[in-house]
């Protein structure tokens, strides 16, 4: 420990204020580093919620004691990506999501250049969302 505190007393003010700054430097990496291993173990349970859903995911999620972390604004709920599966299960017992298809608003954004081949596909998607809320809403 002494001969670190000569050393010290040795270096000129620029080289203490370039040994600072390295310090710094080494430290945020490791923190930069420590945070993004953490995100990237998160994967989606599901995206494109609308808010209704997204809250009864996130109040079943804490119920069942599942780390959950939201992204884009609220309409993507992750969990940890050794609990995705699990949590889908437990999420689809309980009936979430419940507005899990789209019907005709899915016309309300149509571009200009969409071929019959598109239109048709999304006609039967639309089709489909409709009867799945009929049936829901019997339920």
């Amino acid at each position: 420990m002494h001969q670190l505190r000569q050393l010290f007393e040795r270096i000129t003010l620029p080289q203490r204020i370039w040994l600072a700054a390295a310090a710094v430097a080494v430290i945020g990496g490791i923190t930069m580093l420590t945070r993004w291993t953490e995100e990237r173990d998160f994967k989606p349970l599901f995206t494109g919620l609308a808010a209704e859903d997204a809250g009864s995911l996130v109040a079943k999620l804490r119920e069942s004691g599942v780390e959950y972390r939201l992204a884009d604004n609220g309409t993507a709920v992750l969990v940890p990506s050794g609990k995705v599966a699990e949590a889908r299960l437990q999420m689809a017992a309980a009936g979430l999501p419940k507005s899990g298809r789209v019907g005709f608003e899915l016309f309300d954004k149509t571009n200009f250049g969409t071929s019959e081949f598109a239109e048709q596909v999304n006609y039967h998607r639309a089709i489909e969302g409709e009867l799945e809320r009929s049936v829901m809403s019997i339920r």
